[in-house]
């Protein structure tokens, strides 16, 4: 039967079959998934700052700190999978973005890596269970002003720290805005060994390679090629120019990276 015309489909299949696509394109790209938390005391996540926070790089000439590694990027909801959100690096309107042809938000963030360690309760037996899982933390510019407070604080650096962090209210960043320091960790490979702890231990120069090359915007022609081959509307959670996308859940996630 041709797919032309046809507007439904029947069983368990579709479900397991866009699941697979979904860890197929991740895969494909490098995904890693976003850090974020839900509003509310009850929500608070346990997360451990992976990069060096005291590296400098060279960058054009110029000695920069070397994190947070910051972009502008647009967020997008492809086929209606909120909970799967794309998130393409804007290389900017003259530059040949098509997203931003497109009249999509924007959003400039400073990208970090965190281990979430969040401990959970297991529904049969009872006990507390963490399952450390890296994640990016994307953080707006007025997030990062409240963790380089936190940083100062902690001279200068927060590699190994390691924070309980809160959301109190809608308005506050996805982030978190609430970061409670709970201990150190001097050794997190020997604390979670055969986790990939990247960019934990890297270089200025490795670091910032890191994250270009997770970061590096795609190329025009698979951007349209998405657009084309998919329903692709603004998954920033505000309604933009020519976007015609509702606000986003909170509790919707996401993420690429």
């Amino acid at each position: 039967m041709s797919d032309e015309g046809k507007w439904y489909q029947t069983g368990f299949k579709v479900a397991q079959d866009l699941n697979k696509e979904r860890e197929e394109r991740r895969n494909q790209t490098g995904d890693i998934r976003r850090f974020w938390v839900g509003i509310g005391a009850d929500k608070a996540r346990d997360i451990i700052f992976l990069d060096n926070f005291k590296l400098k790089a060279e960058i054009q000439g110029h000695e920069c700190d070397a994190v947070p590694f910051v972009v502008w990027e647009h967020q997008l909801e492809v086929d209606g999978d909120w909970q799967d959100k794309k998130h393409v690096t804007c290389v900017g309107p003259n530059n040949g973005c098509l997203c931003c042809e497109k009249k999509l938000k924007k959003t400039c963030v400073g990208i970090l890596s965190v281990l979430d360690v969040t401990a959970f309760q297991d529904k049969q037996t009872g006990q507390k269970i963490v399952k450390p899982e890296k994640k990016l933390f994307a953080g707006t510019p007025n997030a990062l002003v409240m963790l380089n407070a936190k940083k100062e604080k902690r001279e200068g650096n927060l590699t190994g720290c390691r924070f309980s962090v809160a959301r109190h209210e809608k308005r506050s960043p996805r982030v978190g805005g609430d970061f409670d320091f709970t201990d150190k960790v001097d050794d997190l490979r020997a604390k979670y060994p055969g986790i990939n702890l990247d960019p934990y231990g890297f270089n200025a120069e490795q670091t910032v390679a890191y994250y270009m090359k997770l970061l590096t915007p795609m190329p025009r022609a698979e951007i349209e090629k998405l657009f084309a081959e998919h329903n692709v509307v603004d998954g920033s959670g505000f309604k933009g120019a020519g976007s015609g996308a509702a606000p986003a859940s909170d509790s919707a996630e996401s993420i690429k990276y």
